[in-house]
């Protein structure tokens, strides 16, 4: 499946949470959307840890 095929994903981020991962962004060099797949990254990477186990 391309890219192109698959819709694109808006959500509404509360400000609190806009913040926090502006910060966190900012802490590790990247954009907030570096930052979010960075995190889902380690959500998914996690996740295979655990299904492995």
């Amino acid at each position: 499946m391309n890219r192109a095929d698959f819709p694109k994903l808006i959500i509404r981020t509360p400000p609190e949470i806009k913040d926090w991962l502006y910060n966190r962004a900012k802490e590790n060099s990247r954009s907030a959307t570096g930052e979010l797949i960075a995190i889902l990254k380690e959500i998914r990477d996690r996740d295979a840890g655990r299904d492995e186990a």
